[in-house]
């Protein structure tokens, strides 16, 4: 079975750390986006233990939304998936 991961756009809100943390408890590996991931507050996502990667991304950016998927891929192919900001 080929291993999951779901990309959570608009990922570091309340609602989006409760669906992050359903998901990793069903077996995906879980990033997330923010428009800028050095800004992201992740404590919503630390109060449930969640661990995620976050990545800026601007949804109505083409060569943003591109890049963000090429880093997931290679993040995946690394094994490198913590809890971190990834630019």
């Amino acid at each position: 079975m080929s291993e999951r991961v779901a990309l959570i756009v608009g990922g570091t809100g309340q609602d989006s750390a409760y669906l992050a943390d359903f998901l990793l408890g069903n077996g995906y590996r879980v990033h997330a986006t923010s428009r800028d991931a050095a800004l992201a507050r992740l404590d919503g996502l630390r109060a449930l233990g969640v661990r995620i990667t976050v990545h800026s991304m601007t949804p109505v950016d083409y060569h943003s939304v591109a890049q963000v998927i090429e880093a997931v891929a290679r993040r995946l192919t690394e094994g490198n998936d913590d809890i971190s900001k990834s630019e």
